[in-house]
C-alpha cells in the first residue's frame, strides 16, 4: 500500500533515515576493522566464524541494511511516499 507523505513526515523520516545509515557505517567500519585483524581475534563468540564467515555473516549484512536504507530514502521518502 502507498502512503503519502506530510512536509514534517518527510522531515522526520529523513532524519531517522540518515541517522540509521550512520549506525550501518559505522558497524561496518568496526566490523571491517575486526576483518582485517582477524588474527588478533580473542573473542570466543567471534572465533566461532571463519574469516570468511565473519564477513558474511557482519559485514555483507551490515552493507545490506545500509543498501536498504539509502534505497528507502532516496526512492520513497524524498519522492513524498511510502510503501508499507
Amino acid at each position: 500500500m502507498k502512503r503519502e507523505l506530510t512536509p514534517q513526515a518527510m522531515v522526520m523520516l529523513e532524519q531517522q533515515a540518515k541517522a540509521n545509515i550512520k549506525k550501518c557505517n559505522e558497524q561496518i567500519r568496526k566490523n571491517t576493522e575486526v576483518y582485517n585483524n582477524w588474527e588478533s581475534v580473542t573473542d570466543e563468540r567471534l572465533l566461532r566464524y571463519t574469516r570468511e564467515q565473519y564477513k558474511e555473516k557482519f559485514i555483507d549484512y551490515w552493507r545490506e541494511e545500509r543498501r536498504h536504507q539509502v534505497y528507502r530514502l532516496n526512492n520513497q521518502i524524498r519522492k513524498g511516499f511510502l510503501f508499507e
